[in-house]
């Protein structure tokens, strides 16, 4: 029942929780482990957001321009997906360039900026870091990886302002 629960002061984090059941045992073949640093064993499945196989025409330098024109103007959802494919690096660099050219439209309101996402990629828009006594590193280490990451460089990093409680055991 553990990840049916959560701490009503992280309600800030939007967190979303995917709990899977493998009670019949069909996902044994997906199920990975990592290894803490005492070694405990932690199980962990990689999942895929969006249709991987599928690869879309390239879009137009005008075509891209028109879907970030639109999604500004939109009040709804303001998210802009990039089709999975081969250029979908590129096409993501020419939407991030189309939507600074339009910054004025949420200059003081920066949560109304509309985010890019990457098809066959999870859709994160942000990440908060939970308290720990290195919150900040972790911060800086975590959004360094996402710079590196094309799909993920509009990701905003923030640390938890719930402050850290060192174990008292």
């Amino acid at each position: 029942m553990i990840p049916y629960f959560k701490n009503g002061h992280f309600f800030e984090e939007a967190e979303v929780r995917l709990v899977f059941d493998n009670s019949d045992g069909s996902l044994n073949e997906c199920i990975k482990f990592r290894r803490l640093h005492d070694g405990t064993m932690v199980p962990y499945i990689v999942v895929k957001y969006g249709d991987v196989l599928t690869n879309h025409a390239d879009l137009t330098d005008r075509e891209i321009e028109e879907i970030v024109t639109a999604a500004v103007e939109r009040t709804d959802d303001k998210t802009i997906r990039i089709p999975h494919g081969p250029t979908q690096s590129a096409t993501f660099q020419k939407a991030s360039a189309a939507l600074d050219t339009k910054k004025k439209a949420w200059e003081g309101c920066p949560e109304t900026k509309p985010n890019i996402v990457c098809d066959g990629h999870l859709p994160i828009v942000g990440i908060t870091i939970s308290p720990a006594p290195n919150q900040e590193y972790q911060r800086e280490v975590i959004e360094r990886y996402c710079r590196s990451k094309y799909w993920l460089q509009n990701v905003k990093v923030k640390c938890s302002p719930i402050p850290y409680l060192a174990p008292t055991l």
